[in-house]
């Protein structure tokens, strides 16, 4: 039996510029399992309300966590628990995935088929309770 763990964390905008920011606002904010509101009611605040201003907003603040060296903070973390929890489970395949980014959760899953994985344990990072964790 050859066993996986794949880490499962949210998300983050490839860089901290308004545009990247704005694709990863759009996923993350389009699931409805992340807000919970027909789409016909949504889409349009969604679109005419907050893709245009918010993407700008919050590239500034992402601006002021981003690492020259490390680029994001959560990408950054989230590949380091990986590393190490791959030194800790030799005999595992360890991999990580983001919900709303790259690599994505299709893109993970792929690669434990490939390795052949029988058994995966899948481990949500964002461990508040949220539809979107156990969704």
């Amino acid at each position: 039996m050859k066993k996986g763990v794949l880490l499962i964390n949210l998300g983050t905008p490839k860089t901290p510029t308004p545009a990247d920011v704005r694709v990863y606002l759009k996923k993350f904010l389009s699931d409805p399992r992340v807000i919970d509101m027909p789409a016909w009611k949504w889409n349009p605040i969604l679109n005419l309300a907050i893709l245009p201003h918010r993407p700008e907003k919050s590239a500034k603040l992402y601006q002021e966590i981003w690492s020259k060296e490390h680029g994001s903070p959560l990408l950054y973390y989230t590949q380091q628990q990986t590393k190490m929890l791959q030194e800790e489970l030799p005999d595992y395949v360890v991999r990580y995935a983001m919900s709303y980014s790259e690599p994505g959760i299709a893109d993970g899953l792929l690669e434990m088929e490939q390795n052949e994985i029988d058994n995966l344990t899948i481990i949500p990072l964002y461990l508040q309770y949220s539809t979107t964790t156990v969704g």
